[in-house]
C-alpha cells in the first residue's frame, strides 16, 4: 500500500476485469435521433459534454442559424419559431444583407 490505498489495477499479475462501455445520457441521445428524423429542415443532436440540445438549420436562410437549448422541449419549440420567423421573412420579403451566424440560447 502507498499512502493508504491499494497498488492500482494496471500492475503485471494484477486480475483481469472486464470494461464496459458507458453510454452517457442514453435518454437525452435518442430524444436528439428522434428530432433529427421529424424535423427535417434540422440537424439535431445532443452534446454529452455540454449536456444540451443543439439545432442547425438545414433550410434556405438569408443567415446561418444555431440553436441551443437544455431540453428537447425548448429545442422544438425554438425550431418552431425560428420556422415561423424564416417562413414570414420570406413571404414578407424582409431581406437582410450578408450571412450572419446567429446561436438563440433557451433560457436556463
Amino acid at each position: 500500500m502507498i499512502f493508504g490505498r491499494s497498488r492500482g489495477e494496471h500492475r503485471i499479475g494484477s486480475a483481469y476485469r472486464e470494461w464496459r462501455r458507458r453510454l452517457w445520457d442514453r435518454q437525452a441521445r435518442a430524444d436528439a435521433r428522434w428530432m433529427d428524423e421529424q424535423w427535417s429542415n434540422w440537424t439535431v443532436f445532443y452534446g454529452t459534454w455540454s449536456r444540451r440540445f443543439y439545432a442547425i438549420a438545414s433550410m434556405q436562410t438569408h443567415e446561418s442559424l444555431i440553436l441551443e437549448a437544455a431540453t428537447a422541449e425548448e429545442l422544438e419549440d425554438l425550431m418552431g419559431d425560428a420556422e415561423t420567423r424564416a417562413l414570414t421573412r420570406r413571404t414578407v420579403g424582409l431581406i437582410t444583407t450578408g450571412r450572419h451566424r446567429r446561436i438563440m440560447r433557451a433560457a436556463s
